[in-house]
């Protein structure tokens, strides 16, 4: 017994700082005749200490279980990777979301419309972002979603998302998708930033307005018919990363004409990005394209192309089914006022959604006011606005520059996977882990 009690005592001295964590008191007191008290003294549990079988914890009645965590273990982080743009820490997410019927969500407001009965995230916004925090999101094949407003939207999903439904972030002719024609992002006509630069007026007809800028230059307006001056297109600006957050530039306005204003120019595409803590899966086409240019009445000239905004995707897994289309494509430029005619003359197509075409620019409705040029798609670039005709007598309007592809941004944690021949438009950049996916 007494190697037993030398063996007990060294024990206590090896495990004095760990019982005292545990919150046990006391143990067993050494006598001096070094025996142990006996009303502490405990039996020995499992098998005799002195046997080759013994082992520190076995068969006692505080011994963990072989799978048991260590004391100190802590959470899992919601997410296994670091997120572009946010951080989940600051977030908590309290609803999963499931969409079947046409939602729109207005991030100047911060408000949910026709959210197909479904609990609403609490927005966490700032100045140029909108945050929705989710547990889950998905957007069915029966359903949609329309994302409008002055500010870039970010799904903050701390689960899965899917998204079997369109999800739509791109402008509608001049106004822009959300966040998009910010002067703080693109600057204004003429300042050397993406914002397409205005036409001139010269005489009696003014010139095509530029188109607007973002991953690439946007294209020239066209010449009025009495060499009024075409706006330049907006320059190429951000990053591929995507960080910030941010939407496209704005087309050029058309120089004004005798009696009017020239046409308005397209608004830049929205900035939306999805981060999934597990997996994101894409069956449906996601969209943030520029809006087109409007068209010119009585020689003035026609409205730039809004460039295509940013589309972030980003999950531990990433999965881009055949049907899907991941775009942001620019809008086409609006065609120059008739020589003669004061009826506006037609639009340029808004940036593309579902493949990689270019969108026309505005044309047909004269003979003699110059055409817009084609938004930017894929890997082509926006086309320059066609010049109105000259005199004699007076002279036509020229027509706006195409808008320039916005950016795709793809990143992995795990990895990434294209089935099929799903549409990408422009080609996305990717981190390390999305490289699955790269073009």
């Amino acid at each position: 017994m007494a190697k037993f009690a030398g063996g007990c005592l060294a024990l206590t001295v090896a495990l004095g700082g760990c019982v005292q964590a545990l919150g046990i008191e006391d143990l067993p007191s050494r006598q001096a005749d070094g025996g142990t008290d006996p009303i502490d003294a405990e039996p020995p549990m499992g098998p005799d200490a002195d046997s080759p079988d013994a082992s520190p914890g076995a068969g006692g009645p505080d011994a963990a279980p072989p799978d048991a965590a260590p004391l100190d273990a802590v959470p899992a982080p919601p997410f296994p990777y670091v997120p572009s743009n946010f951080d989940p820490d600051t977030l908590t997410p309290t609803v999963a979301v499931s969409l079947d019927c046409a939602a729109t969500f207005d991030s100047t407001t911060a408000t949910f419309t026709q959210w197909c009965g479904q609990p609403e995230p609490v927005p966490v916004t700032s100045s140029d972002l909108v945050i929705l925090p989710m547990l889950d999101v998905t957007i069915t094949a029966t359903g949609s979603l329309t994302l409008v407003g002055n500010r870039s939207v970010i799904f903050a999903v701390f689960g899965d998302a899917t998204i079997d439904g369109n999800l739509d972030a791109g402008a509608t002719g001049s106004t822009p998708g959300p966040g998009g024609s910010l002067a703080s992002v693109c600057g204004t006509s003429g300042s050397g930033g993406g914002t397409g630069q205005d036409g001139f007026k010269n005489g009696d007809n003014g010139g095509g307005g530029g188109g607007g800028g973002y991953s690439t230059n946007g294209a020239l307006g066209g010449q009025g018919g009495s060499n009024a001056n075409r706006g330049d297109g907006g320059q190429a600006n951000g990053n591929d990363a995507i960080v910030p957050l941010r939407g496209g530039c704005a087309g050029g306005h058309g120089g004004a004409g005798d009696f009017s204003s020239g046409g308005n120019g397209g608004g830049g595409g929205g900035g939306i990005q999805i981060s999934a803590a597990d997996q994101l899966s894409v069956g449906a086409f996601i969209s943030a394209a520029g809006g087109g240019g409007g068209g010119g009445a009585l020689r003035d000239g026609g409205g730039g192309g809004g460039s295509g905004g940013s589309v972030l995707l980003e999950a531990d897994s990433l999965r881009i089914g055949n049907s899907a289309a991941v775009t942001a494509n620019g809008g086409g430029g609006g065609e120059g006022g008739s020589e003669n005619d004061s009826d506006l003359e037609n639009s340029g197509d808004d940036g593309r959604s579902n493949d990689a075409l270019m969108a026309k620019g505005g044309r047909d409705g004269s003979a003699s006011g110059g055409d817009g040029g084609n938004g930017g798609a894929g890997t082509s670039p926006p086309n320059n606005g066609n010049a109105g005709v000259g005199g004699p007598g007076p002279d036509a309007g020229g027509g706006g520059g195409g808008g320039s592809v916005g950016r795709i941004r793809l990143n992995a944690n795990t990895d990434c996977q294209l089935t099929g021949s799903p549409v990408l438009s422009p080609p996305p950049s990717t981190d390390a882990g999305a490289v699955g996916c790269a073009p």
